[in-house]
Protein backbone atom coordinates (compact mmCIF):
# COMPACT_ATOMS: atom_id res chain seq x y z
CA UNK A 1 0.00 0.00 0.00
CA UNK A 2 1.39 3.58 -0.89
CA UNK A 3 2.37 5.91 2.03
CA UNK A 4 1.20 9.27 1.86
CA UNK A 5 1.30 12.25 4.23
CA UNK A 6 0.92 15.89 4.36
CA UNK A 7 4.00 18.44 4.55
CA UNK A 8 1.88 21.97 4.98
CA UNK A 9 -1.25 22.86 4.58
CA UNK A 10 -3.25 26.20 4.15
CA UNK A 11 -7.54 26.70 4.82
CA UNK A 12 -8.29 29.60 2.87
CA UNK A 13 -11.99 30.82 3.85
CA UNK A 14 -13.91 33.06 1.45
CA UNK A 15 -17.47 34.04 1.97
CA UNK A 16 -19.83 36.65 1.40
CA UNK A 17 -19.68 39.52 4.03
CA UNK A 18 -21.52 38.98 6.83
CA UNK A 19 -22.28 35.10 5.96
CA UNK A 20 -21.25 32.22 7.38
CA UNK A 21 -18.81 30.31 5.05
CA UNK A 22 -19.88 27.73 2.19
CA UNK A 23 -16.89 26.96 0.87
CA UNK A 24 -12.91 26.86 1.62
CA UNK A 25 -10.34 27.01 -0.48
CA UNK A 26 -7.42 23.83 1.33
CA UNK A 27 -3.63 23.79 -0.06
CA UNK A 28 -1.47 21.33 1.11
CA UNK A 29 1.56 19.76 0.10
CA UNK A 30 1.58 15.73 -0.85
CA UNK A 31 5.05 13.23 -0.01
CA UNK A 32 5.42 9.73 -0.08
CA UNK A 33 6.94 8.28 3.26
CA UNK A 34 10.69 9.17 1.93
CA UNK A 35 9.79 12.66 1.40
CA UNK A 36 9.55 13.17 -2.07
CA UNK A 37 6.25 15.18 -3.59
CA UNK A 38 3.94 12.89 -5.40
CA UNK A 39 2.92 13.88 -8.99
CA UNK A 40 -0.57 11.62 -9.83
CA UNK A 41 -4.11 12.31 -9.72
CA UNK A 42 -6.06 11.09 -6.69
CA UNK A 43 -8.99 10.40 -5.12
CA UNK A 44 -9.24 12.25 -2.12
CA UNK A 45 -11.95 12.69 0.78
CA UNK A 46 -12.82 15.30 3.02
CA UNK A 47 -14.35 15.03 6.50
CA UNK A 48 -14.97 17.20 9.30
CA UNK A 49 -15.33 16.92 13.11
CA UNK A 50 -15.97 18.41 16.48
CA UNK A 51 -13.33 16.37 17.65
CA UNK A 52 -9.50 15.98 17.38
CA UNK A 53 -10.22 12.04 17.12
CA UNK A 54 -12.91 9.68 16.63
CA UNK A 55 -16.33 10.96 16.56
CA UNK A 56 -18.77 11.01 13.61
CA UNK A 57 -18.10 12.90 10.57
CA UNK A 58 -20.27 16.58 10.79
CA UNK A 59 -19.71 17.09 6.82
CA UNK A 60 -18.14 14.95 4.08
CA UNK A 61 -16.98 15.29 0.45
CA UNK A 62 -15.55 13.35 -1.96
CA UNK A 63 -13.58 13.81 -4.68
CA UNK A 64 -13.60 11.22 -7.34
CA UNK A 65 -13.79 10.22 -10.87
CA UNK A 66 -14.04 13.22 -12.73
CA UNK A 67 -13.14 15.10 -9.46
CA UNK A 68 -9.62 13.93 -8.45
CA UNK A 69 -7.72 16.09 -7.17
CA UNK A 70 -4.46 16.63 -9.73
CA UNK A 71 -0.97 17.10 -7.25
CA UNK A 72 2.24 18.50 -9.18
CA UNK A 73 5.27 18.13 -7.55
CA UNK A 74 3.55 17.33 -4.38
CA UNK A 75 1.07 20.45 -4.48
CA UNK A 76 -2.68 20.56 -4.92
CA UNK A 77 -5.45 22.52 -4.06
CA UNK A 78 -9.39 21.80 -3.43
CA UNK A 79 -12.22 23.81 -2.76
CA UNK A 80 -14.15 22.12 -0.48
CA UNK A 81 -17.84 22.31 -0.88
CA UNK A 82 -17.61 22.83 -4.04
CA UNK A 83 -19.67 19.42 -4.21
CA UNK A 84 -21.52 19.48 -1.27
CA UNK A 85 -21.81 23.00 0.49
CA UNK A 86 -20.51 23.11 4.12
CA UNK A 87 -23.57 24.09 6.22
CA UNK A 88 -22.05 24.04 9.29
CA UNK A 89 -22.42 27.05 11.50
CA UNK A 90 -18.57 27.40 12.83
CA UNK A 91 -19.65 27.98 16.22
CA UNK A 92 -17.39 25.97 17.89
CA UNK A 93 -13.91 24.28 16.79
CA UNK A 94 -13.53 22.00 13.97
CA UNK A 95 -11.06 19.50 12.86
CA UNK A 96 -9.92 18.47 9.32
CA UNK A 97 -9.64 14.65 8.25
CA UNK A 98 -8.09 14.08 5.26
CA UNK A 99 -8.35 10.48 3.05
CA UNK A 100 -6.03 10.23 -0.25
CA UNK A 101 -6.74 7.18 -1.76
CA UNK A 102 -7.50 4.88 0.94
CA UNK A 103 -5.01 6.28 3.19
CA UNK A 104 -6.56 8.54 6.32
CA UNK A 105 -3.75 11.50 7.38
CA UNK A 106 -3.13 11.94 10.67
CA UNK A 107 -3.41 13.97 12.98
CA UNK A 108 -6.48 15.82 11.89
CA UNK A 109 -6.25 19.75 10.79
CA UNK A 110 -7.70 21.95 13.51
CA UNK A 111 -9.62 24.71 11.42
CA UNK A 112 -9.26 27.96 12.42
CA UNK A 113 -11.87 30.76 12.60
CA UNK A 114 -12.28 33.43 10.15
CA UNK A 115 -12.87 37.17 10.18
CA UNK A 116 -16.25 35.72 8.25
CA UNK A 117 -17.35 33.62 11.28
CA UNK A 118 -16.35 35.70 13.69
CA UNK A 119 -18.90 38.66 12.39
CA UNK A 120 -22.01 35.86 11.96
CA UNK A 121 -20.87 34.89 15.34
CA UNK A 122 -20.74 38.47 17.11
CA UNK A 123 -22.22 41.44 14.52
CA UNK A 124 -25.29 39.42 14.08
CA UNK A 125 -25.84 39.25 17.72
CA UNK A 126 -25.43 43.12 18.36
CA UNK A 127 -28.64 44.37 20.20
CA UNK A 128 -28.97 48.13 19.15
CA UNK A 129 -28.35 50.73 22.16
CA UNK A 130 -30.15 53.44 23.29
CA UNK A 131 -29.43 57.16 22.66
CA UNK A 132 -28.81 58.65 26.44
CA UNK A 133 -25.35 59.93 27.06
CA UNK A 134 -24.45 60.94 23.38
CA UNK A 135 -24.66 64.68 24.46
CA UNK A 136 -27.52 66.98 23.60
CA UNK A 137 -27.43 68.94 19.97
CA UNK A 138 -28.55 72.85 20.69
CA UNK A 139 -27.44 74.37 17.61
CA UNK A 140 -27.34 74.00 13.67
CA UNK A 141 -25.14 75.54 11.41
CA UNK A 142 -26.64 75.80 7.77
CA UNK A 143 -25.43 74.66 4.65
CA UNK A 144 -26.22 75.01 1.27
CA UNK A 145 -29.94 74.74 0.38
CA UNK A 146 -30.36 74.63 4.41
CA UNK A 147 -31.89 76.54 7.16
CA UNK A 148 -32.27 76.59 10.44
CA UNK A 149 -31.52 77.13 14.34
CA UNK A 150 -32.51 76.51 18.02
CA UNK A 151 -31.34 76.73 21.00
CA UNK A 152 -31.94 74.26 24.40
CA UNK A 153 -33.10 70.78 23.00
CA UNK A 154 -35.32 72.14 20.07
CA UNK A 155 -33.81 72.46 16.45
CA UNK A 156 -35.61 73.35 13.68
CA UNK A 157 -34.61 72.31 10.33
CA UNK A 158 -35.93 74.13 6.62
CA UNK A 159 -35.13 73.48 2.85
CA UNK A 160 -33.66 76.61 1.73
CA UNK A 161 -35.22 75.18 -2.05
CA UNK A 162 -34.65 79.02 -3.60
CA UNK A 163 -36.70 81.26 -5.37
CA UNK A 164 -40.16 79.72 -7.05
CA UNK A 165 -39.14 76.20 -5.54
CA UNK A 166 -41.63 75.09 -2.60
CA UNK A 167 -41.05 73.15 0.01
CA UNK A 168 -43.37 71.20 1.75
CA UNK A 169 -43.61 68.09 4.20
CA UNK A 170 -44.88 65.21 1.14
CA UNK A 171 -44.28 67.29 -1.79
CA UNK A 172 -41.85 70.04 -3.86
CA UNK A 173 -44.33 72.46 -6.26
CA UNK A 174 -43.12 75.16 -8.61
CA UNK A 175 -44.31 78.26 -9.29
CA UNK A 176 -44.78 79.25 -12.39
CA UNK A 177 -44.55 83.09 -12.16
CA UNK A 178 -41.26 82.69 -10.87
CA UNK A 179 -39.68 81.21 -14.60
CA UNK A 180 -40.48 80.35 -18.01
CA UNK A 181 -42.53 77.17 -18.66
CA UNK A 182 -40.59 75.65 -21.04
CA UNK A 183 -42.65 72.27 -21.31
CA UNK A 184 -45.12 69.80 -23.76
CA UNK A 185 -48.32 69.02 -21.80
CA UNK A 186 -51.04 67.21 -23.13
CA UNK A 187 -53.78 68.52 -24.88
CA UNK A 188 -51.69 71.11 -26.48
CA UNK A 189 -51.62 71.25 -30.40
CA UNK A 190 -48.69 69.86 -32.22
CA UNK A 191 -46.81 72.21 -34.99
CA UNK A 192 -44.21 72.21 -37.08
CA UNK A 193 -43.97 68.70 -39.28
CA UNK A 194 -45.90 67.27 -36.73
CA UNK A 195 -50.17 67.89 -36.76
CA UNK A 196 -52.70 66.71 -33.49
CA UNK A 197 -52.82 67.38 -30.19
CA UNK A 198 -50.35 65.61 -27.59
CA UNK A 199 -49.16 63.08 -26.31
CA UNK A 200 -50.15 61.66 -29.49
CA UNK A 201 -49.22 63.88 -32.19
CA UNK A 202 -48.55 62.33 -35.74
CA UNK A 203 -46.64 62.96 -38.52
CA UNK A 204 -47.51 66.18 -40.98
CA UNK A 205 -47.75 64.38 -44.19
CA UNK A 206 -45.83 62.20 -45.60
CA UNK A 207 -42.42 62.29 -44.86
CA UNK A 208 -39.69 59.71 -45.19
CA UNK A 209 -36.06 61.31 -43.67
CA UNK A 210 -33.77 58.78 -45.42
CA UNK A 211 -33.45 55.53 -47.38
CA UNK A 212 -30.42 53.07 -47.19
CA UNK A 213 -28.25 56.47 -46.47
CA UNK A 214 -29.69 58.86 -48.60
CA UNK A 215 -31.20 62.14 -46.59
CA UNK A 216 -33.10 63.94 -48.08
CA UNK A 217 -35.21 65.56 -44.73
CA UNK A 218 -38.97 66.44 -45.75
CA UNK A 219 -38.16 66.29 -49.56
CA UNK A 220 -38.25 63.38 -52.23
CA UNK A 221 -36.46 60.37 -52.57
CA UNK A 222 -36.51 59.33 -56.46
CA UNK A 223 -36.04 55.72 -57.20
CA UNK A 224 -34.67 55.22 -60.86
CA UNK A 225 -34.77 52.63 -63.11
CA UNK A 226 -31.49 50.75 -64.33
CA UNK A 227 -31.27 48.89 -67.13
CA UNK A 228 -33.90 46.38 -67.46
CA UNK A 229 -35.51 47.37 -64.84
CA UNK A 230 -39.17 49.10 -64.58
CA UNK A 231 -40.65 51.04 -61.27
CA UNK A 232 -44.52 51.52 -60.94
CA UNK A 233 -45.75 53.35 -58.19
CA UNK A 234 -49.17 53.34 -56.90
CA UNK A 235 -50.04 55.80 -54.74
CA UNK A 236 -53.68 54.69 -53.67
CA UNK A 237 -52.20 51.22 -52.70
CA UNK A 238 -49.43 52.95 -51.01
CA UNK A 239 -46.81 50.43 -52.85
CA UNK A 240 -44.07 50.79 -55.58
CA UNK A 241 -43.57 47.83 -57.91
CA UNK A 242 -40.25 46.52 -59.04
CA UNK A 243 -40.16 44.53 -62.50
CA UNK A 244 -37.10 43.03 -63.90
CA UNK A 245 -37.50 43.80 -67.88
CA UNK A 246 -35.59 41.55 -70.68
CA UNK A 247 -32.74 43.35 -72.21
CA UNK A 248 -33.27 42.07 -75.83
CA UNK A 249 -30.09 39.67 -77.24
CA UNK A 250 -28.52 37.06 -75.81
CA UNK A 251 -25.26 36.00 -75.46
CA UNK A 252 -24.04 33.31 -77.75
CA UNK A 253 -21.59 29.86 -77.88
CA UNK A 254 -19.69 29.42 -80.82
CA UNK A 255 -17.26 26.89 -81.77
CA UNK A 256 -14.26 27.65 -84.15
CA UNK A 257 -12.51 25.12 -86.22
CA UNK A 258 -9.10 27.12 -88.00
CA UNK A 259 -8.96 27.44 -91.85
CA UNK A 260 -8.07 24.02 -93.83
CA UNK A 261 -9.20 22.29 -90.52
CA UNK A 262 -7.10 20.59 -88.16
CA UNK A 263 -7.46 17.15 -85.88
CA UNK A 264 -5.04 18.56 -83.34
CA UNK A 265 -6.54 22.31 -81.89
CA UNK A 266 -9.74 23.57 -81.50
CA UNK A 267 -10.98 26.94 -80.66
CA UNK A 268 -14.00 27.11 -77.92
CA UNK A 269 -15.43 30.73 -77.65
CA UNK A 270 -18.08 32.91 -76.00
CA UNK A 271 -19.38 35.98 -77.74
CA UNK A 272 -19.98 38.44 -75.49
CA UNK A 273 -23.49 40.40 -76.30
CA UNK A 274 -25.69 41.99 -73.33
CA UNK A 275 -23.89 41.11 -70.31
CA UNK A 276 -25.94 38.64 -69.53
CA UNK A 277 -23.74 35.35 -69.29
CA UNK A 278 -21.95 35.04 -65.48
CA UNK A 279 -20.67 31.91 -65.61
CA UNK A 280 -18.95 29.53 -68.20
CA UNK A 281 -17.39 26.53 -68.04
CA UNK A 282 -16.42 24.57 -70.45
CA UNK A 283 -16.36 20.42 -70.18
CA UNK A 284 -14.22 18.05 -71.95
CA UNK A 285 -13.62 14.08 -71.86
CA UNK A 286 -10.60 13.06 -72.65
CA UNK A 287 -10.77 8.63 -73.25
CA UNK A 288 -8.05 6.47 -71.57
CA UNK A 289 -6.67 5.87 -74.88
CA UNK A 290 -5.60 9.17 -75.68
CA UNK A 291 -1.67 9.43 -75.04
CA UNK A 292 -0.89 13.54 -74.94
CA UNK A 293 0.45 16.47 -74.25
CA UNK A 294 -2.74 19.05 -74.10
CA UNK A 295 -2.37 22.79 -73.40
CA UNK A 296 -4.41 24.91 -72.48
CA UNK A 297 -4.83 28.81 -73.82
CA UNK A 298 -6.64 31.28 -72.75
CA UNK A 299 -7.38 33.63 -75.45
CA UNK A 300 -9.33 36.97 -76.09
CA UNK A 301 -10.25 39.09 -79.47
CA UNK A 302 -9.52 41.52 -80.16
CA UNK A 303 -6.19 42.05 -78.18
CA UNK A 304 -7.02 44.34 -75.37
CA UNK A 305 -4.72 44.47 -71.66
CA UNK A 306 -7.70 42.91 -69.55
CA UNK A 307 -6.91 42.49 -65.73
CA UNK A 308 -8.48 38.85 -65.25
CA UNK A 309 -9.57 36.23 -64.62
CA UNK A 310 -9.14 36.85 -60.82
CA UNK A 311 -9.61 33.38 -59.95
CA UNK A 312 -8.40 29.88 -60.34
CA UNK A 313 -9.24 27.63 -62.86
CA UNK A 314 -10.61 24.10 -61.97
CA UNK A 315 -9.03 21.34 -63.40
CA UNK A 316 -10.76 18.05 -62.86
CA UNK A 317 -10.89 18.75 -58.96
CA UNK A 318 -7.33 19.84 -58.84
CA UNK A 319 -6.36 23.63 -59.22
CA UNK A 320 -4.25 25.51 -62.00
CA UNK A 321 -3.95 28.97 -60.25
CA UNK A 322 -3.41 32.08 -62.61
CA UNK A 323 -2.48 34.58 -59.69
CA UNK A 324 -4.46 37.27 -58.32
CA UNK A 325 -3.43 40.07 -60.60
CA UNK A 326 -3.05 38.10 -63.94
CA UNK A 327 -3.31 40.33 -66.69
CA UNK A 328 -3.92 39.05 -70.54
CA UNK A 329 -1.69 41.37 -72.46
CA UNK A 330 -1.57 39.45 -75.79
CA UNK A 331 -4.24 37.97 -77.67
CA UNK A 332 -3.92 34.22 -76.27
CA UNK A 333 -1.41 33.47 -73.29
CA UNK A 334 -0.77 29.22 -72.58
CA UNK A 335 -2.50 28.81 -69.40
CA UNK A 336 -0.49 25.32 -68.44
CA UNK A 337 0.45 22.03 -70.52
CA UNK A 338 -0.65 18.50 -69.07
CA UNK A 339 0.22 15.39 -70.13
CA UNK A 340 -2.48 12.93 -70.16
CA UNK A 341 -0.56 9.74 -70.94
CA UNK A 342 -1.38 6.32 -69.43
CA UNK A 343 -3.67 8.47 -67.52
CA UNK A 344 -7.78 7.03 -67.18
CA UNK A 345 -10.61 8.68 -68.68
CA UNK A 346 -10.38 12.65 -67.27
CA UNK A 347 -13.40 15.17 -67.65
CA UNK A 348 -11.85 18.60 -67.96
CA UNK A 349 -13.82 21.59 -66.54
CA UNK A 350 -12.53 25.18 -67.44
CA UNK A 351 -14.01 28.29 -66.19
CA UNK A 352 -13.65 31.10 -68.22
CA UNK A 353 -16.08 33.53 -66.16
CA UNK A 354 -13.00 35.82 -65.25
CA UNK A 355 -11.83 36.75 -68.47
CA UNK A 356 -15.75 36.95 -69.41
CA UNK A 357 -16.17 39.44 -67.15
CA UNK A 358 -13.34 41.70 -68.35
CA UNK A 359 -14.13 41.74 -72.49
CA UNK A 360 -16.47 44.58 -73.94
CA UNK A 361 -19.74 43.56 -75.78
CA UNK A 362 -18.96 42.11 -79.24
CA UNK A 363 -15.78 40.15 -77.97
CA UNK A 364 -15.04 36.97 -78.23
CA UNK A 365 -13.34 34.73 -75.29
CA UNK A 366 -12.52 31.49 -74.72
CA UNK A 367 -10.09 28.09 -74.59
CA UNK A 368 -7.56 26.90 -77.29
CA UNK A 369 -7.51 22.89 -76.89
CA UNK A 370 -4.03 22.08 -78.33
CA UNK A 371 -2.49 18.59 -78.25
CA UNK A 372 0.44 16.49 -80.28
CA UNK A 373 -2.12 12.83 -80.84
CA UNK A 374 -2.99 13.59 -84.43
CA UNK A 375 -5.06 10.32 -83.90
CA UNK A 376 -6.49 10.98 -80.81
CA UNK A 377 -9.97 12.53 -80.04
CA UNK A 378 -10.90 15.26 -77.50
CA UNK A 379 -14.73 15.38 -77.11
CA UNK A 380 -16.23 18.71 -76.40
CA UNK A 381 -18.91 17.83 -74.17
CA UNK A 382 -20.44 21.17 -73.88
CA UNK A 383 -20.24 24.66 -71.98
CA UNK A 384 -22.02 25.30 -68.45
CA UNK A 385 -24.11 28.78 -68.68
CA UNK A 386 -25.53 30.43 -65.60
CA UNK A 387 -27.22 34.08 -66.72
CA UNK A 388 -27.90 37.02 -64.20
CA UNK A 389 -30.79 37.48 -62.49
Amino acid sequence: MRLYRIASMTLLIGAVVAAVPTEMDYQGKLTDAGGVGINDTLPMTFRIYSSESGGSALWTETHSGAFEVPVVNGLFDVTLGSINPIDLPFDTDYWLEVVVDVSTLIPRVKLSSSPYAFRANVADSVVGGGGGGGGVVDEVVAGDGLTGGGSGATVTLDVGAGTGINVSADAIAADPTWFTMNYIDEGQTAGGNLTGIYPNPTINGNVVSSIDGVINDFGNIDFVAGANMTITPNDGANTITFDAAGGGGSDTVEVFFPAGGSDNYENYSVKKANNLIRTAVFTFYIPEDFNSLISLTLFAFPSVDVAGPGKDIDLFSQYCSVGESYNMHESSEVLTVYDFTGMADKLIEIDISGVYDFISAGDFCGLRVLHNDIGGDIYYLGILLKYRR
